[in-house]
């Protein structure tokens, strides 16, 4: 997406403030990996620190394409402020608007000029605006998880699938026993955390977020086994809250990346 400069210039100053570039932080990581001898292991480490330098430019262009979704079209935050009442609290029955998939109007419709142009209920820009956050997301986990396992090699611990959870993260603290490792095991444990994380998996694996912004909410209802109704409420995520995620992963990428350079310092001084 393309925007005037104005638009440009406001939404990158936006970005500095809120979501600066950890410039020191990533210059230290590729420093430390780069002066290693030359084996298998230390060149996957390099490859991997590439990528963690990448996924953060990566995360920092979908937040600021956001920011200049929400510049432009400001009635993306206010978006489903004027519906009825009870679309609101029940969203509409995921059978209908599945059932209706088929009668409506350019229902295969990707490609749009116009961001303020009606779709599903929302806009388009409400639409892509979702979709950055949701792809930034994912890189932050993808950054988080490479950084578990630059430390996790560092550990010398048997070869893994290294994930940053709590309990990877554990194992690591028990072979360096610092104050950094420790603080990285409760990272991983804090609400916040965990809100990202349980976000990302129901994208990845089970039920994506919807947003007003992005469409009508679908909801659910059904009938469990003692006979009672049980009602599937829509998503009440608005487009400041979905960005605060995004934002709030990234903060917590960087605050790992400050964490990672001092154990990897003692263990490979440079």
């Amino acid at each position: 997406m393309f925007f005037g400069d104005e638009h440009l210039a406001r939404a990158e100053e936006r970005l500095r403030e809120i979501c600066p570039s950890p410039e020191d932080e990533l210059a230290l990581l590729g420093t430390i990996l780069a002066t290693l001898s030359g084996n298998e292991s230390t060149a996957r480490l390099r490859r991997i620190a590439l990528d963690i330098d990448d996924l953060c430019s990566q995360v920092r262009w979908h937040l600021g394409q956001a920011l200049l979704i929400l510049n432009s079209c400001p009635n993306i935050a206010k978006a489903g402020e004027q519906d009825a009442e009870y679309i609101r609290r029940a969203g509409f029955h995921a059978g209908a608007l599945l059932l209706l998939r088929a009668y409506r109007l350019g229902a295969d419709r990707v490609m749009y000029s116009d961001l303020s142009e009606a779709r599903a209920g929302g806009t388009v820009g409400g639409w892509i605006f979702h979709m950055l956050i949701d792809s930034a997301i994912h890189r932050c986990v993808s950054a988080l998880d490479r950084i578990a396992a630059i430390l996790w090699t560092a550990a010398d611990l048997p070869p893994s699938n290294v994930y940053f959870r709590s309990k990877k993260l554990a194992r690591i603290h028990g072979v360096f026993g610092s104050t950094e490792t420790a603080e990285l095991v409760r990272l991983a444990e804090t609400p916040l955390f965990e809100c990202v994380i349980a976000y990302r998996d129901r994208l990845t694996h089970t039920t994506k977020a919807y947003t007003r912004a992005a469409g009508f909410s679908p909801a659910e209802s059904w009938t469990d086994n003692e006979g009672r109704r049980v009602a599937w409420a829509p998503d009440a995520l608005d487009a400041n809250t979905l960005f605060g995620l995004g934002n709030a992963a990234y903060h917590q990428f960087v605050d790992a990346l400050k964490l990672c350079n001092p154990v990897l310092e003692r263990r490979w001084p440079i």
